[in-house]
């Protein structure tokens, strides 16, 4: 049974449905947030591993080509001079299908290629025909996912894009989930015979790379490729794989930091109705001790509640981030595929450690939020519980402390932001500390402009606003939660918002900046962000000599594995009438680009020297492992179109390192801008066997912030939750402290005030709070953003930002401000305008 302490709270949790409706909701959101994220980032690094698993299988090197494919000759070489040693041919490449969808495309050979993975296998039982992979022109098999996809069967046709050529193969097999693995989709692989995919994608005699699969490789191996076939790496798998991803490493730290940011919001929230559960229940309290409960029986009542309201919140808020987690998983997964790499392989990862996680979040954070209101419960007297005005006045006097603790927690953020670096967590841990000081300079600010209103509108206010003005003195300890909680949660908005609109206006002035070509041309590719060399050079010639055009820029983009991470190379053909779309952050000037040219130095992106600890006179590695060689930095220039950045050398250097490159981009700059649309429309008519992106200079602009504004989709997404909350919270705590103010607003009833007078006094002292909250969001959200976009993108991505003030969005915050303030009033307001006078009095003595 029961017993009668467990009995009261029960009883008292019912007796206050709204407010602890409030609490669960609190606690369910932040649990959601932070599993969501957790399991949105887990899932596509998991959708990776299996991807990577899946295609490279088990081989521990690879032979590649950065600027371009292999000779086949090269695999039968290692075959005469390597009989023993385990290798494969390979084919792969990112292909687009007919309806859109993002796929893989995987040549090998079925004989060679069972000790590197097992894609595929004869099964009559569905009639998987293998022999029809090197016998039949076009046979495929296609994964489970795209046959339900395209909604096509076992001889049935596909088409699919790749290199910006329509492809079209036959289906004999559909490939099916390997057993033991029940939480991925295999659904985006088309495999078949490395002579059909060389048939297929018009390469003869050409492989994407070789897997090789030995512990140590045979002596004299690496000598014989750098020998025979200088243009060539040797890499190790695991290194590759490593590089791939560490490409998101900063994107998913950031989002997940991003979640804990509406998780403090959150904090404050919980905190705030717990305290004014504990409030509300004072004479309970009281009671209970008059009857010889202890003060420890007192506390762990309360700690017993908001457990329980912690679970409830905490179980409501796991069962909906799993519900719901494919939103973010797919929110993810798309910004991934547009900015980094194409996954193979859906996943819905749930780990134990993210369940574990989320319970951590969700139960101790409202525990360590209900020590404060347990402890104070416990200690709660008769004369404190009826005479509500001395804990105020206790507040008042320790606001000098609460103001001390404020510079101190300021000293120490700025201390860690100073030393954090890298250490990205260090930052959000000072962004706490400032919240945290934030909230206990709030008495004294609340506190000096009250003082300031009343001496403001002494002789020029109504005596109802006066003491709308001096309730928010009265009631300090109960105005600064509600006040804090508000504010915060506005504050994030627009922290959140500021960094994401400097980061918009630093780009679209960077793309005003470099992208000056009338007409921009390249091949369909996979992923937006980046353009694998596909374009031959007599594409390049025809459009350089078309009617109209004056000349061309154009580059050709490589990936290098060096360290454990991908080093994106540009060679770039720049003509000199457009060096000055080059904005430098250091370095520059007229020797670096005779250099340049001359082959001499090297110019790298503001991101690239930060990601590798460069600066100007550094030297970086670039070419083959046999025919590179060292460049100089001459130059350190601003580029937002990858938090990974890229060195650029002059096309014809890099060429005379890797041989003849195939074109990734092409600029080109017309006699009369004003035709760039007729222009346009001529290339696309005019190559009818290959397919090109054509996009005019504001296409390319409007498609450049497309991609930008998908990237912060979920950071727009806990924006909105920081709103949510902010909502939640003021209706909370405005409820709570009306309703409990029945002594008070009996006494102005007893006095003489109308029904219209009380419901006008309230909203007045609503809209105020409101209005001050809305007032004080604006200085920290300022010094949030600041944080977000001098440190912590600073330091995650080394990009230089903008900060643009939005006075337009701090009005918006006032109002949200004052809104949600104005809503929460009106049913306290109605309700507390109603009492009766002479029961409210008879209650409260």
């Amino acid at each position: 049974m029961l017993k009668i302490l467990d009995k009261s709270s029960i009883t008292g949790l019912l007796k206050n449905p709204v407010q602890t409706f409030i609490a669960v909701i609190g606690v369910a959101i932040g649990v959601f947030i932070a599993l969501s994220v957790d399991i949105a980032n887990e899932s596509s690094g998991k959708a990776f591993q299996l991807s990577v698993s899946y295609l490279k299988g088990e081989s521990t090197h690879q032979i590649i080509n950065p600027a371009g494919n292999l000779p086949v000759d090269l695999y039968v070489s290692l075959r005469r001079t390597f009989p023993k040693l385990k290798s494969a041919p390979v084919i792969e490449n990112e292909i687009k299908l007919e309806n859109g969808t993002k796929a893989v495309f995987i040549g090998i050979d079925p004989f060679r290629d069972s000790p590197f993975r097992n894609l595929i296998s004869f099964d009559p039982k569905n009639n998987q025909d293998l022999s029809a992979l090197y016998s039949v022109p076009g046979a495929v098999f296609i994964s489970e996912g795209i046959a339900a996809n395209l909604g096509v069967n076992i001889s049935d046709s596909i088409s699919f894009i790749c290199n910006g050529k329509l492809e079209h193969g036959i289906v004999f097999g559909i490939l099916k989930n390997k057993s033991g693995e029940k939480n991925y989709s295999f659904e985006n692989i088309i495999v078949t015979d490395i002579s059909n995919a060389q048939h297929i994608l018009g390469v003869k005699d050409q492989l994407t790379r070789i897997d090789i699969k030995s512990e140590n490789l045979p002596v004299g191996f690496a000598d014989f490729v750098s020998k025979n076939y200088p243009q060539t790496w040797i890499v190790q798998t695991n290194s590759a794989t490593e590089a791939a991803e560490s490409m998101t490493k900063a994107f998913k730290q950031n989002l997940f930091a991003m979640s804990l940011l509406a998780m403090i919001v959150g904090l404050f929230l919980i905190y705030s109705t717990i305290n004014f559960l504990v409030v509300k229940r004072g004479r309970e309290y009281t009671l209970m001790r008059l009857m010889g409960v202890t003060q420890k029986e007192i506390k762990n009542l309360v700690l017993n509640e908001v457990f329980f309201i912690a679970a409830l919140g905490t179980s409501i808020g796991l069962i909906t981030a799993i519900s719901l987690s494919t939103f973010f998983i797919e929110a993810v997964s798309s910004t991934i595929s547009d900015l980094y790499y194409s996954n193979a392989v859906s996943v819905k990862e749930v780990s134990v450690f993210s369940i574990v996680k989320a319970l951590l979040i969700g139960l101790l954070t409202p525990l360590i939020a209900g020590l404060f209101p347990a402890g104070n419960a416990s200690k709660i007297s008769l004369v404190l519980s009826s005479r509500r005005s001395l804990i105020d006045s206790t507040t008042q006097k320790s606001v000098p402390v609460y103001t001390r603790f404020a510079l101190l927690c300021f000293i120490v953020a700025g201390m860690l932001l100073y030393f954090a670096g890298k250490i990205i967590f260090l930052s959000y841990f000072a962004a706490l500390l400032v919240i945290i000081g934030f909230g206990l300079l709030t008495p004294f600010t609340v506190i000096f402009t009250t003082g300031k209103f009343l001496e403001l509108t002494r002789e020029r206010s109504s005596t109802r606003f006066r003491l709308a003005i001096s309730g928010l003195k009265s009631h300090l300890k109960r105005t600064v939660v509600s006040l804090t909680a508000l504010a915060v949660a506005v504050a994030a908005f627009i922290g959140v918002a500021t960094m994401i609109s400097g980061f918009r206006t630093t780009v679209v002035t960077w793309l005003e900046d470099a992208l000056k070509a009338d007409i921009f041309v390249s091949a369909p590719s996979i992923v937006s962000r980046r353009n694998v060399a596909v374009l031959d050079k007599e594409i390049l010639m025809k459009l350089s000599e078309y009617n109209g055009v004056k000349y061309a820029d154009f580059y050709s983009e490589l990936e290098q594995v060096s360290d454990s991470k991908i080093v994106n190379v540009f060679g770039a053909k720049i003509n000199p009438a457009n060096y000055s779309r080059f904005k430098f952050l250091s370095g520059g000037g007229n020797k670096m680009w005779d250099d340049y040219v001359e082959g001499k130095s090297t110019m790298v992106t503001e991101t690239f020297a930060f990601n590798n600890n460069l600066k100007i006179g550094d030297s970086i590695f670039i070419g083959s492992q046999s025919l590179g060689r060292f460049f100089q930095i001459g130059g350190i220039y601003y580029d937002y179109s990858s938090e990974n950045g890229h060195a650029a050398v002059d096309f014809d250097v890099l060429e005379s390192i890797y041989g003849e490159l195939k074109i990734s981009g092409i600029g080109l700059y017309l006699n009369n801008p004003e035709s760039a649309d007729k222009i346009a429309s001529e290339i696309k008519s005019g190559f009818n066997d290959i397919m090109l992106n054509v996009r005019t200079n504001k296409e390319i602009k409007d498609y450049s912030i497309a991609i930008f504004d998908r990237t912060f989709i979920i950071a727009n997404l806990l924006q909105f939750f920081a709103v949510v909350v902010a909502f939640i919270g003021i209706f909370s705590s405005l409820t709570a402290i009306q309703l409990e103010n029945g002594r008070e607003l009996a006494t102005y009833r007893a006095l003489g005030f109308t029904k219209k007078d009380l419901f006008k006094l309230i909203n007045y002292q609503n809209l105020l709070k409101g209005l001050l909250a809305g007032l004080l969001s604006i200085p920290l959200g300022l010094l949030l953003s600041f944080i977000l976009i001098f440190v912590i993108n600073k330091n995650s991505f080394g990009w230089t930002l903008q900060f643009k003030p939005d006075f337009l969005l701090y009005l918006q915050a006032i109002l949200v401000s004052v809104f949600s303030a104005f809503i929460a009033g009106i049913y306290p307001a109605v309700k507390m305008a109603k009492v009766n006078p002479a029961e409210a009095l008879k209650d409260e003595d």
